[in-house]
């Protein structure tokens, strides 16, 4: 390599490594975002019902497994795979679900993400989706069918674009909510953030009973 390629080469990786140390929220391919507003523009984005968060389906499958194919814990026809974008704001979460399919996620821009799993076996842990891989964030997230999940952005984060696959893929029967009188009992270790992570619609009363009005946890899908 000439020392005028090498120039050329060691500019290009500088400039790589400039781009990738800007501001996430900045810079989509030229396009400058300033909100969520404006990602939820350029995109279509629509609110998700019961989960929380703004999604788009941006590829379903035209061909279709039939239910005889499918293991006994579908109930239906089931498209091949399907994808979405999906968005997080600081006043929404992805509600504690599960599903029965292997869900993956890919973190495409803005501020990270913290993931709950429980584990069907008991164990639990805490997923950060981000850009920073050499901190630990990680671009990529499996959750396992089967697998309670629930997402938040991390404080002070404006917002987070992420996509999701799944094979087969998914459909609105598939949305299992979650129970938040049973999740504590099971996993007492993350009473706070299965609070802050279930739904209105799933509040149950005896919990609410070891609360105060004043102490009640400000929950995050109950603003979505």
């Amino acid at each position: 390599m000439t020392l005028e390629a090498q120039a050329i080469h060691n500019f290009s990786q500088i400039r790589i490594l400039m781009i990738l140390m800007l501001p996430q929220q900045k810079v989509i391919r030229g396009f400058s975002v300033v909100s969520a507003d404006e990602i939820i523009k350029k995109f279509n984005l629509k609110r998700l019902p019961e989960e929380g968060g703004f999604y788009a389906e941006t590829y379903r499958s035209s061909e279709k497994i039939p239910k005889t194919a499918l293991p006994s814990r579908y109930d239906n026809d089931k498209s091949f795979g399907t994808a979405i974008y999906y968005l997080l704001t600081p006043d929404t979460c992805s509600a504690l679900h599960r599903l029965p399919t292997d869900e993956i996620f890919h973190f495409y821009l803005g501020d990270p993400v913290i993931m709950l799993q429980l584990l069907p076996d008991g164990r639990s842990k805490k997923v950060t989706m981000g850009h920073d891989v050499e901190a630990g964030q990680q671009l990529q997230v499996i959750v396992p069918r089967g697998v309670w999940q629930g997402s938040f952005l991390k404080e002070g984060g404006n917002f987070a674009l992420l996509g999701t696959t799944m094979a087969p893929g998914f459909d609105f029967s598939d949305y299992e909510t979650s129970d938040r009188k049973n999740l504590i009992e099971r996993y007492s270790e993350h009473k706070e953030l299965i609070i802050e992570l279930t739904a209105q619609h799933a509040r149950d009363s005896e919990v609410a009973l070891a609360f105060t009005l004043t102490e009640w946890p400000m929950n995050r899908c109950d603003l979505a």
